[in-house]
């Protein structure tokens, strides 16, 4: 069915670009840590459902039935908890449905009704008034002392308030494919998606170059620790691609620990990268860590920070710059610091594409793994544009 393709690809965005976890997390991230659903997906969430559940008999919803408002609601401790998207056809009320702001729970969709008015009306709303709102039917206003007013008019304070669907929140709601490295990208487009997958454009020039240093090798390297080291370890595999590529015998000769030490340890000297799991390497100096580490082996190149796209990612391999990858939230790698390398687009017989960058994941010692560029939306690259070689 062609209506699958759109609902896995809705849990995929939902699943790799919303979830938030600490940068010294275990891999599997906890419902602590898990970040809220945006306006604007949980919109998205509501036209599929509308558009799906529509074809039932007696449903009062058409074609024409669209969003005409949003109320956002909040726990009891002023975080977003749900939103609740009023309906109208044809200028007509067609009822409501509610998305919760959390992607952890079973079902997102916690409340719908094709005709009635959504329950918070019994509340007299004025703009600044807010919606508690803690799960199915559990309604609240917020007064002015800090208390809640029930829709059947009691005051009750926030601790008497019952909390299902906080309560309702376990990582196992997740969808398995958004924590999943990706070392096929078409056995993963095939198993997620319809359709017999192809790739139909790529560019991976760099293969042969890459060292794949990993992170684990370089945690303990003598007496010296180095903790969150992705940054340092990204910009190695960086080095190793460009002085390999380009046949360059100070680097080509050197030992990965060697290049690995010399990078952090400068990193560490210039305040560009602290040895902890909740540091790392700050991302704000990221363009001048990789500058001036590049400068330790003579080489002279100009870094450039832009947003991660198919377009930027295509011009940057094609114009032969690897990048240092920079992903934030991200259900698999969390906060972490690769180096990009080539690219793939996939197509399948119903002209879906899905592009992928490949990258040296500072993980796998082997090979490369792949991410969709569509999940990297918020996160950013630093493309490496290499002048001469001293």
């Amino acid at each position: 069915m062609r209506r699958k393709l759109f609902a896995y690809c809705l849990a995929i965005v939902m699943g790799i670009t919303l979830f938030s976890f600490p940068v010294g997390a275990a891999n599997t991230p906890s419902i602590e840590t898990t970040e809220s659903i945006p306006e604007n997906v949980a919109e998205i969430i509501v036209s599929y459902f509308v558009d799906d559940f529509r074809s039932m008999p007696d449903c009062n919803w058409t074609e024409d039935t669209v969003v005409s408002d949003v109320v956002t609601m909040y726990d009891v401790n002023g975080a977003v908890s749900a939103y609740s998207f009023e309906l109208v056809t044809n200028d007509k009320e067609a009822g409501y449905v509610v998305v919760s702001a959390y992607p952890d729970v079973e079902s997102v969709i916690l409340e719908f009704s094709d005709k009635e008015r959504p329950v918070y009306e019994a509340f007299t709303l004025s703009q600044t008034d807010s919606v508690v709102y803690t799960g199915t039917l559990n309604y609240f206003k917020e007064t002015a002392d800090d208390r809640l007013l029930t829709v059947e008019g009691n005051i009750v304070s926030k601790s008497e308030v019952p909390t299902p669907l906080a309560e309702s929140r376990d990582i196992s709601n997740l969808p398995v494919q958004t924590r999943e490295v990706i070392k096929d990208p078409f056995a993963w487009a095939e198993k997620y998606y319809d359709g017999q997958f192809s790739a139909v454009e790529w560019k991976n020039t760099f293969q042969n170059y890459c060292n794949f240093c990993v992170t684990s090798k370089f945690e303990n390297i003598g007496s010296k620790h180095y903790a969150g080291n992705c940054g340092p370890t990204a910009i190695t595999n960086l080095i190793f691609i460009v002085g390999n590529y380009r046949k360059y015998a100070p680097v080509k000769g050197a030992s990965e620990t060697a290049v690995f030490t010399r990078v952090a340890n400068y990193g560490i000297n210039k305040g560009y990268y602290v040895s902890s799991n909740n540091i790392g390497t700050y991302k704000n100096k990221v363009n001048q860590y990789i500058d001036e580490a590049f400068g330790l082996f003579n080489i002279n190149v100009s870094v450039s920070s832009m947003s991660v796209t198919y377009a930027n990612v295509k011009n940057a391999i094609d114009g032969y710059k690897p990048f240092y990858l920079s992903v934030t939230n991200n259900s698999i790698y969390k906060s972490h610091g690769m180096a990009g390398y080539a690219y793939t687009v996939l197509e399948n017989q119903y002209d879906d594409r899905i592009s992928f960058v490949k990258v040296a994941d500072g993980w796998g010692d082997t090979d490369g793994r792949y991410l969709p560029i569509y999940t990297l939306s918020n996160d950013v690259m630093h493309a490496v544009s290499v002048g001469t070689l001293g």
